[in-house]
């Protein structure tokens, strides 16, 4: 087996996450909203909700409830939003209070005979 295999796969790892960050600062979207909720409230309350891509409006002026304890799923057909809207969130363009951790996966690696069970 190769020694430097692993320090192969940190490489493509440090290239993705790079990759994975450009396309955040890519993100051509306009969100909009007031957080309503209270700044230390487990649940997150935003208000007139819009988000516009490319001068289309995905979102209108609609509100966004996010309740601690629940889970949710985004259904929809290709290219409706659901993304541009998971990315929206993790940017914080909208008010979202500091003390709630976002993390969005972009993609998966593959897995391999050194990751594999």
């Amino acid at each position: 087996m190769p020694r430097n295999k692993g320090k192969n796969r940190g490489n493509k790892k440090v290239k993705k996450q790079k990759k994975n960050e450009e396309e955040e600062d890519n993100n051509p979207a306009v969100a909009t909203g007031v957080l309503s909720s209270e700044v230390m409230s487990r649940d997150v309350k935003i208000d007139h909700f819009s988000i516009t891509l490319n001068g289309a409006q995905l979102v209108n002026d609609t509100t966004l409830k996010l309740n601690w304890g629940r889970r949710y799923g985004l259904i929809g057909l290709n290219g409706t939003g659901k993304s541009t809207l998971l990315k929206c969130l993790g940017q914080r363009l909208v008010p979202i209070p500091e003390h709630f951790n976002i993390c969005l996966l972009y993609t998966s690696d593959a897995a391999d005979e050194e990751d594999s069970v």
